[in-house]
């Protein structure tokens, strides 16, 4: 029985995390343990000094060309094909390039010169762990870098959460990244260094406080039935969390909607936000013809976790001289979580919303009624006739003369709690929890329903 136990573990694990999912053809002539391969943003042409013992190998028909000592590179992509320059000597590739390890060590970094700002450079220059493919792509070379998962997530975890942040935090995070990433990786020929996956700036930005929690929790993910799950964060929940179908339409057994009282942290400044939206934007983004006037937005029900569900707009049709009602949600907007970028970058989905102009009107049986908007109102002028209001302002007589009253909003004012989707991780309520005396893992079963916190490596 003991001499097949070795091969009954590598087969649970090989269920558990198929080859496929981390060492798919790399281009590198051997696979980490836990492979991750992240797009680098570079410009066309850049050059890479290497740290360490590194190969470099020709892709069209897997050649080693000799350094000869040297260990800067240049690469550029010209007419398909990838050049390669070091020393005096010049390379052409129709498949591109692999610099990898010789031998794998952590000693072992490669510096990029010619990085583009949107990677998160300041100067044009980042440093990386692990490996790297050049391969021709569009406008410039397709740069990715291999490394495995822990590595990766060292250049990943400082740059989501503040290092100096309690320890237990920065480990659910950790946790968190890496359950995200092997997520990514399944479903993803690679990753991405910028929020489109999580924000990775390599070694560059490092901070042992993050690679201590990294190196805890090494092989920790968050499982339910078993399987890692991606385990979804954002920085602050408003006080309450969201279900998943709450936020983007999909229900997830593991995401459920809690009470976060720790997200309200000394120093969250994500309570009482406030953003002044024109109205001319919002009916921009409602497709309303100039025919038509957006007069006032309700928050007609919210989620369980308090973020607005549905929202109303009332409209005016200078053609028909109507009011109607259109509801946002379902047309305009196809799950809650988009109205931070309907509405123009809200932090948030947890808000009230309000218009800039308010009246009081006193309507024919003599009663005062409060309202946002005056157009569409049909009034009675001097000469007896009567008429719907559609000027933006009117004239009113007051006891010291007369006053212009606007009467149509422009504009609506959204305030709110919290700043990100909602579902799963809190980062700040998870900084209250560690404050508070948690460990990691009893933070990530608070936000994440049903888990079970394992090392499955």
């Amino acid at each position: 029985m003991k001499k097949w136990l070795p091969l009954l573990l590598m087969l649970i694990m090989m269920t558990i995390f198929p080859s496929s999912s981390f060492a798919a053809s790399s281009g590198l002539p051997f696979a980490y343990k836990t492979e991750v391969k992240v797009r680098l943003l570079q410009k066309p042409t850049f050059s890479a000094s290497l740290t360490g013992t590194y190969s470099l190998m020709d892709l069209n028909g897997n050649k080693l060309i000799p350094l000869n000592g040297q260990n800067t590179i240049s690469f550029q992509q010209q007419n398909g094909q990838i050049t390669a320059t070091f020393g005096t000597q010049t390379v052409n590739s129709s498949l591109g390039f692999a610099v990898y390890e010789t031998t794998i060590s952590d000693g072992n970094q490669f510096k990029i010169t010619g990085m583009e700002t949107a990677s998160g450079s300041t100067d044009g220059t980042m440093t990386f762990r692990g490996s790297f493919t050049v391969k021709p792509d569009k406008d410039r070379p397709l740069v990715l870098n291999v490394l495995d998962m822990e590595n990766y997530l060292k250049g990943v975890v400082p740059s989501e959460m503040p290092a100096l942040w309690h320890a237990e935090a920065v480990k659910a995070q950790a946790v968190v990244a890496r359950g995200y990433a092997y997520t990514d990786v399944e479903r993803s020929d690679f990753l991405e260094m910028t929020i489109a996956s999580q924000v990775y700036k390599g070694k560059t930005d490092e901070h042992p406080n993050s690679t201590k929690a990294v190196l805890d929790t090494a092989g920790i993910y968050v499982t339910y039935g078993g399987k890692p799950v991606k385990t979804y964060f954002y920085s602050s929940s408003g006080g309450k969390t969201e279900n998943a179908e709450d936020v983007w339409g999909n229900p997830a057994p593991y995401i459920r909607s809690v009470e976060d009282g720790f997200d309200r942290y000394q120093g969250n400044t994500h309570y009482g936000w406030e953003k002044v939206v024109p109205t001319s934007t919002i009916a921009q983004k409602l497709s309303l013809p100039s025919t038509q006037m957006l007069l006032s937005l309700e928050v007609a029900c919210r989620t369980e976790g308090g973020n607005a569900k549905q929202v109303i707009a009332t409209i005016y049709d200078k053609t028909s001289n109507t009011l109607s009602t259109k509801q946002i949600f379902g047309t305009s907007v196809k799950y809650p979580d988009a109205y931070r970028g309907f509405f123009g970058g809200l932090k948030s989905s947890k808000f009230s919303v309000s218009a800039d102009a308010s009246s009081s009107v006193m309507n024919g049986s003599g009663t005062i009624e409060k309202t946002n908007y005056l157009v569409g109102y049909k009034i009675q002028k001097a000469d007896g006739t009567t008429e719907h209001i559609e000027d933006l302002n009117i004239k009113v007589r007051t006891k010291d003369g007369s006053s212009l009253v606007s009467t149509y909003p422009t504009n609506f004012t959204f305030k709110g709690d919290g700043y990100g989707h909602g579902a799963g991780l809190s980062q700040w309520g998870a900084r209250g929890m560690a404050e508070a005396g948690y460990k990691y893992d009893a933070i990530l079963k608070h936000y994440y329903t049903g888990v079970e916190v394992k090392k499955l490596y």
